[in-house]
């Protein structure tokens, strides 16, 4: 008797049997409210996988092939940043909703590039504002496109703006970009040539100038200082051995793919973590660069 009901138990998760003329005999009441009892509870464990894939979703890099009765993985949206001169982000979030891409935060900045940088570049002020945008990844592409031909200098202001794909993102995010695109995204053919990255400095307030100097020793042109706190507990500084500023400063540096190494070894060296600057330095990588004017 308890074999039976195993094995019907391990039909219902299963594809059920057919029926024949000696199973439907052998069957009795007892058999059928157990099975159906396991359905109903494998249907909400599926409910709860269904809300945790909503939270947030791996992401293709391309065109997932779909195997029989499995969803196939979505393609990754992007993340246009652009840095412009105070005040001209308004402009640029207008260019962008023109385009389609609505989704967009600013922040505020200060740009770490010398004043004879600043003359070299045509940029009147250090002060910046950062625009951080989500799309699809068709729009994004198309954007940067246009940045860098039929909409160069409309923005108003010397900068730069980068394109990243990201690697999750929340399923109803990339449901809506979808209904808002109304298609299905697909990763294009042409492989992205990343010749940029982004580089990421958390440092303690104060060391700014002396991270940004030692990053234009490894090939760095400058980049843009955001202000921050410190948001992890005690815990972080036994696990580094070391004792953060409440108060940090994050350096964002786009630099060419091949000084990466360089300007993150000299970083780490000068300023590791376990220095008096206590900088954490990641990287990572850009799709596509246009230059604003």
């Amino acid at each position: 008797m308890n074999d039976e009901i195993k094995n019907d138990e391990a039909l219902s998760e299963t594809a059920p049997a057919p029926e024949t003329e000696s199973s439907v005999k052998g069957a009795n009441a007892e058999k059928k409210p157990t099975a159906a009892k396991k359905t109903k509870k494998s249907g909400h464990g599926g409910q709860v996988a269904e809300i945790i894939q909503d939270i947030v979703r791996p992401l293709s890099r391309g065109r997932s092939k779909k195997a029989a009765g499995e969803a196939p993985t979505p393609v990754a949206p992007r993340m246009l940043a652009a840095i412009v001169e105070r005040g001209k982000s308004v402009r640029f979030r207008e260019i962008l909703q023109k385009n389609g891409i609505f989704l967009s935060e600013v922040f505020m900045g200060n740009g770490t590039a010398s004043s004879d940088i600043l003359d070299i570049l045509g940029l009147e002020s250090t002060e910046k504002d950062v625009v951080i945008s989500i799309t699809d990844a068709e729009k994004a592409h198309s954007m940067m496109s246009k940045l860098s031909d039929q909409l160069a200098g409309s923005v108003g202001s010397k900068g730069i703006a980068f394109c990243m794909r990201l690697g999750a993102a929340p399923n109803i995010l990339i449901k809506a970009l979808e209904l808002k695109s109304g298609k299905t995204p697909q990763e294009g053919k042409k492989k992205m040539n990343e010749a940029y990255t982004l580089i990421l400095i958390s440092v303690n307030q104060g060391y700014a100038d002396e991270v940004v100097a030692t990053a234009k020793k490894g090939g760095a042109r400058g980049g843009t200082l955001l202000r921050a706190l410190q948001a992890s507990n005690e815990d972080s500084d036994s696990f580094f051995s070391a004792s953060f500023s409440s108060e940090r400063d994050v350096v964002a540096i786009l630099a060419p793919k091949d000084r990466r190494a360089d300007i993150m070894e000299a970083l780490n060296a000068e300023h590791g973590v376990r220095s008096e600057a206590n900088a954490i330095v990641i990287a990572m990588p850009v799709e596509s660069v246009a230059k604003l004017s």
